[in-house]
C-alpha cells in the first residue's frame, strides 16, 4: 500500500455567530418624511400666480413665463410621486422575498385561565399570567442583546460599531431635508414680490434647486435600497457584503472573543490571514418586521493539524502472473503528528478547501492509537493486523503522485519514449517493473498505452526499488488449475430458419396470451359460481330449517288437540234421570255448589287426577248420591 501526502487537515468542531442587523424602519420613516415634504411643495407650488392680462409685452411675457413654471412644476409632481412609489415597491419586495425567512410571532392564549391560578393556590405552580410575564421577559432578552453572558453560551456575538449605511444615509438625508426647508422659506418670501420677470426667474431657480434637491434625497434612498438587495444576494453565495461588516468591525469583534486553549480560527485575526477566515466564513439571513438579520457563522478548528494520505494498493509480484497487495480500509487516511488519533475519509466533498491542500474537515469518527488499524501499523512498519490480496491478473497502473512524478506497475519491460518539445530532442529508457518516474518541465513520456504530461522539473530520473516498509510475507496457497474446457464450434446462421423460427415465437407467444386470458376468464366465472352457489346453499338451508321447525310446531299443536278431546269426550256412566254438569263450565250449579259448600281437597284432587275407569265411575255414583241426600 502506498500512502501519498495529500496536505493537512483541520478538524471544525464549533462555529461561532456573528450577529449583524440592517433597520428598514429608517428607510421607511425617510419615505414618509419625503411624502410629507412633497404634499408641502405642491401646496405652495399651487399658490404660483396667473396672469391675465396681457395688454403690454412685459405683461404677456411674465404670463408665458409662469404657464411655463406650471408646466415645469406639474412634472416634477409627477416625477416625484413615481420615484417615492418606485421606493415603496422596490423595498416591500426586499422585504417580502421568498428566499428570507418570515418570522411568525403569536401570542398564546389559556383557555381556561382560572385552572392555572386554581393549581397556583393549590400547588404553587406557575399560572398564565407568570408565563406571559417570562415570555416578556424573554423577548426583553431577546432584544437587549447586550447581555453578552447569556449569548456567550450559545457563541454568539452582536457585532457593535457597524459600519452601517444607514448612518450616512441618516446624515445625509438630514442635511438634504435642512437645505430643502431653507429652499421652501426663500419661496414664501419671493411668493410676496412677483411684480418684475427677474424676481419669477428667481422663483424658477428655486423650484428647480428644491426639486433636485428632492431627486438627490431619493436617490440616496435607492441607492440604500440596491446596498440592501446587493449584501443579501451575496450572502447568499456565502460571501460578506462591505455593507454587512467591514474587515476592521470582524477583527475587532473577534478579538473580543476569548476561545479556550484546545480551540483557535482557522488563521491569524491580527494580520492579513483574515481574509482566509472570511472567505470561509457561512451567511444566513432572516427577514424581521422591519429588520433583516445577517448571521455571519465563523468557523472554530481543534488546535490539532492533522495530516492526510492518499491510500491506493500497490501490486507485488508473487510468482509468475500472481500479484499480491492489501486493499486500503478507505479512500483518505487522516493523522495527527504525535500519532495518537486517527480516522478514515471517503472523499472531500464535504471538506472546505481553506488553501491548496489545505482543508478544514468535520472528524467526527477519530480514533485513538490504542485500535492500531492496518493503516495505521503500516506507518511504523508493521503488518500484524493487515489482510492481504492475492490475485492473478496483468497490472498496468500509472498514479500521479506529483505534476511531474508517476507511480507505476507493469506486467513485462516497457520502453518509455521522452520528446523534449523545445530542443526536439528524443531519449529512450527501459523501464523496470515498478519505480517511480520523474520527467523534466516540458517534456512528454509516451508508452505501449499511456501518455505522461510533465509539470516543473529540470530532469528525468528513473526510480526502480521502492522504499517499502518491512512486511512479514504470509504463506499463501494457490489455487488449483482450473482443467481446460473445449468450447464447440459455432456455425453459421440461415436468416430463413430464424424467420421461421420468430414466426413460430409469434404464433406460441399468441397462443400463451390467448391460453391466459382463457385461464383468466375461467377463474373469474368460477369465482363468480362459487358465491352463487354459496347464496343457494344458505338459502336452502334457511328453508329446511323453517319446513322442520313448522312441522314440530303442527305436531305439537296436534297432539294437544287430541289429548284435550280424549279427556273431555270419554264415555261417564252417571244414574239415571241425573243431569251432572261439566266440571269446565265456569258457571254451572256444580261450581256454584262447591263455592258454597266447601269440600275436602283431597276429593276434587282425587277427582281431577284419577283416570275415567268403572271403578271411578262407581265411586263418583256414590258421591253424587251422597251429595243429594245431603241437599235434602
Amino acid at each position: 500500500m502506498i500512502f501519498q501526502h495529500a496536505g493537512t487537515v483541520l478538524n471544525r468542531i464549533d462555529t461561532w455567530n456573528i450577529v449583524t442587523t440592517f433597520n428598514t424602519k429608517l428607510i421607511w420613516q425617510k419615505i414618509d418624511s419625503l411624502k410629507q415634504l412633497q404634499s408641502a411643495i405642491e401646496r405652495q407650488w399651487s399658490n404660483l400666480p396667473t396672469y391675465s392680462h396681457n395688454s403690454t409685452k412685459i405683461e404677456q411675457h411674465l404670463k408665458s413665463m409662469s404657464e411655463n413654471l406650471k408646466r415645469e412644476t406639474d412634472n416634477y409632481k409627477i416625477l416625484m410621486s413615481q420615484d417615492i412609489n418606485q421606493l415603496e415597491t422596490n423595498l416591500q419586495n426586499l422585504e417580502d422575498s421568498t428566499a428570507l425567512f418570515q418570522k411568525n410571532s403569536r401570542t398564546k392564549r389559556a383557555v381556561l385561565r382560572f385552572g392555572s391560578k386554581v393549581l397556583k393556590f393549590l400547588y404553587g405552580t406557575p399560572d398564565v399570567d407568570d408565563a406571559e410575564d417570562y415570555n416578556a421577559k424573554f423577548e426583553e432578552l431577546y432584544k437587549n442583546q447586550h447581555q453578552q453572558k447569556e449569548l456567550d453560551e450559545a457563541n454568539i456575538r452582536v457585532a457593535k460599531d457597524i459600519f452601517n449605511i444607514l448612518n450616512i444615509t441618516a446624515s445625509k438625508t438630514n442635511n438634504n431635508f435642512l437645505h430643502i426647508n431653507q429652499s421652501l422659506s426663500t419661496l414664501n418670501d419671493n411668493l410676496q414680490n412677483l411684480n418684475t420677470d427677474v424676481i419669477l426667474l428667481t422663483y424658477r431657480t428655486e423650484i428647480t434647486n428644491l426639486f433636485h434637491r428632492f431627486q438627490s434625497m431619493i436617490t440616496i434612498l435607492y441607492e440604500d435600497i440596491d446596498a440592501l438587495q446587493n449584501a443579501i444576494l451575496f450572502s447568499r453565495k456565502n460571501v460578506i457584503h462591505p455593507h454587512i461588516i467591514n474587515e476592521k468591525s470582524l477583527k475587532s469583534t473577534l478579538a473580543s472573543i476569548k476561545l479556550d486553549d484546545n480551540r483557535k480560527w482557522i488563521s491569524d485575526i491580527s494580520s492579513n490571514e483574515i481574509k482566509l477566515l472570511i472567505n470561509n466564513c457561512e451567511l444566513e439571513t432572516y427577514s424581521l418586521p422591519k429588520q433583516i438579520l445577517f448571521i455571519i457563522k465563523v468557523p472554530v478548528v481543534e488546535s490539532t493539524i492533522y495530516s492526510i494520505y492518499l491510500c491506493f494498493p500497490l501490486p507485488i509480484l508473487l510468482s509468475n502472473d500472481t500479484y499480491f497487495y492489501i486493499h486500503p480500509f478507505s479512500q483518505y487516511f487522516i493523522i495527527d503528528a504525535a500519532k495518537s488519533q486517527y480516522c478514515y475519509l471517503n472523499d472531500l466533498y464535504h471538506c472546505t478547501t481553506i488553501l491548496s491542500n489545505h482543508y478544514m474537515c468535520v472528524l467526527d469518527n477519530l480514533y485513538r492509537a490504542a485500535a492500531q488499524s492496518c493503516e495505521f501499523q503500516l506507518m511504523d512498519g508493521q503488518s500484524s493486523n493487515c489482510h492481504f490480496q492475492v490475485s492473478a491478473f496483468s497490472p498496468s497502473i500509472w498514479h500521479q503522485i506529483a505534476p511531474n512524478q508517476w507511480l507505476y506497475v507493469i506486467r513485462s519491460r516497457t520502453t518509455l519514449t521522452v520528446h523534449d518539445s523545445l530542443s526536439s530532442h528524443v531519449q529512450q529508457f527501459n523501464l523496470p517493473p515498478s519505480g517511480i518516474i520523474t520527467l523534466p518541465s516540458g517534456t512528454t513520456g509516451y508508452t505501449t498505452h499511456h501518455v505522461l504530461h510533465s509539470g516543473k522539473s529540470n530532469s528525468t530520473t528513473i526510480q526502480g526499488i521502492l522504499h517499502l516498509p518491512v512486511i512479514d510475507m504470509p504463506t499463501f496457497t494457490l489455487p488449483p488449475v482450473l482443467p481446460g474446457y473445449k468450447l464447440p464450434e459455432i456455425g453459421t446462421l440461415n436468416i430463413e430458419e430464424i424467420q421461421k423460427s420468430h414466426e413460430t415465437f409469434e404464433k406460441a407467444h399468441e397462443h400463451f396470451n390467448f391460453t391466459f386470458e382463457h385461464e383468466d376468464t375461467k377463474k373469474s366465472t368460477s369465482s363468480n359460481f362459487s358465491f352463487l352457489s354459496w347464496v343457494f346453499s344458505s338459502i336452502s338451508i334457511v328453508t329446511w330449517i323453517i319446513i322442520i321447525l313448522g312441522c314440530c310446531l303442527f305436531y305439537h299443536y296436534f297432539s294437544n288437540i287430541k289429548t284435550l278431546a280424549t279427556s273431555f269426550t270419554s264415555p261417564v256412566g252417571f244414574v239415571q234421570n241425573e243431569m251432572i254438569p261439566w266440571f269446565n263450565q265456569r258457571r254451572s250449579s256444580l261450581r256454584s255448589n262447591r263455592v258454597k259448600h266447601e269440600r275436602p281437597e283431597a276429593v276434587y284432587s282425587s277427582i281431577d287426577r284419577r283416570i275415567p275407569t268403572p271403578d271411578f265411575r262407581e265411586e263418583l255414583k256414590n258421591e253424587l248420591a251422597s251429595n243429594s241426600k245431603s241437599k235434602t
